[in-house]
């Protein structure tokens, strides 16, 4: 950067900035300080160090925000291309342009995200201790939206210093008084979405709203937001609340706050939807489709209101959570519902199998980015975002699914098989994921329900007893009884799954879980269910659910055997599978002892040990576990 002016110009907006720099910096930078002044780059470097120095320590002439230190570098770059420094400006200050707009001052954002039952009692709190309501949370829906819309719309604040508040609502102002903190200290693009987990309705989508006014992250007067510095995403995660979700986004839309909120983040309205909860809650092929009719139908509600949509998928490394090769997962969400952006979670064991090695990286996020460009292109060019008979047909199949899955929830003493079949007491005191296997953080088994626990263990679970029913179970029953119904043919299930991708990607999905599933290993696990008298007629059910699903992949496919069309990765799957069966036979051994609970303290955990080494061994083998 000694580029001198003696020999080359400098442009006249470089030179400009720098007169600004000296005069503003000019109590702590001297003159004599610059050193050599014709040498122009580096005397606008060393005054962008100083305007850095004073950014850190928070005080003084510095940057108010990382665009002020991107233009600088800008100014220098077109200075360079129009005075002979292409060259300086390619392999110097443009890859430091790009770092600067891809990590600003914040290097990554942070999103926060929180149960709305959590939320809900917070706000409880928050309303008594002002002395607005007494017990909140008891409140029909309409009463609470109410009383939500017109505390955020007051500019009074309902904090005051000497209100003492209960644990779990301090908690949650906090929560929002760390996003403050990270704005101001890093950069408004430091965090920005705060993300509701079991939302169902507006009032839980307001409570946020209410607490980011307090917490100084909405400005309110005279009964108008007029400045909102966070987005707001609800999560949308059961099969009901997903079916819900159009009606709940519309009432938002209509809701004074709320609107007003939207209108100062420019009507981008940002939507997370759940594949981990929709799955456990509805089996995969109705979780499935319900996901593609919410984004249609949130879609339709933000054209309807002039919002855009931007939806955040969050996505788990198996095919229960909503994984599988992610370009044609893209390709298969309905056209329109990706407008050149897609935010989506990577989670656990994917983030190394994708991202580890550069070169697999770079190949993941190219496939990625052709997969949202190709989406976007197709409904610029005005395709179709989804085929009516298609969806008129798979909407019957989708509730065929959803009956049979929920009937094997609800066969007599399947939660006791579900912990008696597979390792779930030892997967409860493993250190995996973010957060505790259940709810209610109870794995006392009188007490234990399948609605509190978490989706990660249950998948996992079903991935270590090679069982896997989360990623096939109802797809088989429900397109036989379609057919046997006269609803469709197999001629025609086999032209869906030509034609419409989302069809495509789940059979293709499922048929890959198939593989991975193993009835002669699951069937072994029954041993441990030695006084449990309904396990056997549970295992025959998913053991004929099986049957009838590799048999109906094959009749769409048109392959002779599962996977014919994908041998290299048939021929995996195979390879791996000598290595797994023979964990599986240890684990059932250490299992069948771990339970007897006749040992003493060390030996009780020398075996959790080993078991421990069998759930991670099994979770190598099989991959995508959850």
């Amino acid at each position: 950067m000694s580029t001198s002016t003696r020999l080359v110009p400098a442009g006249d907006r470089l030179i400009k900035s720098i007169e600004e720099d000296k005069l503003q910096l000019s109590d702590t930078v001297r003159e004599q300080d610059l050193k050599d002044q014709s040498e122009t780059y580096r005397v606008k470097v060393f005054l962008m160090q100083h305007k850095l120095k004073n950014t850190i320590e928070g005080k003084g002439y510095k940057y108010k925000s990382a665009e002020e230190l991107i233009h600088d570098l800008d100014v220098i770059c077109d200075s360079l291309k129009s005075n002979k420094g292409e060259a300086i400006a390619a392999t110097r200050v443009l890859p430091l342009i790009y770092k600067a707009k891809t990590f600003g001052f914040h290097l990554v954002s942070l999103d926060l995200r929180q149960n709305s039952s959590v939320l809900r009692s917070a706000a409880s709190g928050l309303l008594r201790g002002a002395e607005v309501v007494d017990h909140f949370e008891m409140l029909d829906e309409k009463s609470k939206v109410n009383i939500l819309t017109r505390e955020i719309l007051n500019t009074r604040p309902l904090l005051n210093r000497d209100m003492d508040l209960p644990a779990d609502t301090s908690e949650v102002l906090s929560e929002f008084q760390v996003m403050r903190f990270g704005k101001e200290n890093a950069g408004e693009e430091a965090c920005n979405d705060y993300i509701i987990s079991m939302s169902s309705s507006v009032s839980d989508v307001l409570i946020p709203l209410m607490f980011a006014k307090e917490a100084g992250l909405a400005r309110v007067k005279g009964n108008e937001i007029e400045e909102s510095r966070l987005d707001i995403l609800p999560l949308f995660e059961t099969i009901e609340d997903l079916r819900n979700s159009q009606q709940v986004l519309a009432e938002l839309f209509e809701n004074a706050a709320y609107s007003r909120h939207l209108e100062g983040r420019g009507m981008v309205q940002k939507i997370m939807i759940g594949y981990s909860d929709s799955n456990k809650d509805g089996g995969i092929v109705t979780s499935n489709f319900e996901l593609i009719k919410a984004q249609i139908n949130l879609k339709r509600v933000c054209d309807r209101f002039g919002a855009k949509l931007v939806l955040f998928h969050g996505r788990g490394g198996s095919v229960s959570r909503g994984g599988g090769p992610l370009n044609q997962a893209i390709l298969a969400q309905p056209t329109g519902t990706i407008g050149g952006q897609i935010k989506i979670t990577e989670q656990g064991e994917m983030i190394f199998a994708k991202y580890s090695m550069p070169e697999i990286a770079l190949r993941h996020i190219e496939l990625t980015a052709s997969a949202v460009l190709l989406s976007t292109a197709r409904f610029k060019s005005g395709g179709q975002s989804y085929d009516d008979d298609y969806f008129v047909t798979f909407d019957k199949i989708s509730s065929l699914a959803l009956d049979h899955y929920r009937k094997l929830l609800a066969h007599p003493g399947f939660p006791e098989y579900f912990r008696c079949v597979t390792p779930i007491d030892v997967i409860e005191r493993i250190e995996i994921g973010s957060r505790p296997p259940s709810r209610n953080n109870s794995s006392d088994h009188g007490a234990w329900d399948l609605k509190d626990l978490r989706a990660i263990p249950w998948v996992f679970s079903w991935t270590q007893n090679r069982q896997l029913i989360s990623g096939w179970y109802g797809y088989g029953y429900s397109l036989e009884t379609a057919v046997a119904n006269g609803i469709v043919n197999w001629e025609q299930l086999g032209e869906m799954y030509r034609k419409w991708e989302f069809f495509k990607a789940l059979t293709d999905n499922v048929e890959m879980v198939l593989t991975k599933a193993d009835m002669i290993t699951a069937r072994e696990y029954l041993r441990l269910c030695r006084g449990e008298t309904n396990a056997g007629n549970i295992f025959a059910c998913i053991e004929e659910e099986y049957e009838r699903s590799r048999n109906a992949v094959l009749k769409i496919t048109g392959e002779n055997d599962l996977l014919e069309s994908n041998p290299s990765l048939r021929r995996s799957i195979r390879l791996r599978n000598p290595y797994i069966d023979p964990i599986s036979l240890l684990q059932i051994r250490f299992l069948q002892m771990y339970r007897e609970a006749n040992h003493d303290e060390s030996r009780q955990q020398e075996i959790l040990d080993l078991l421990r080494s069998t759930v991670n061994g099994i979770a190598a083998g099989m991959r995508n576990t959850g």
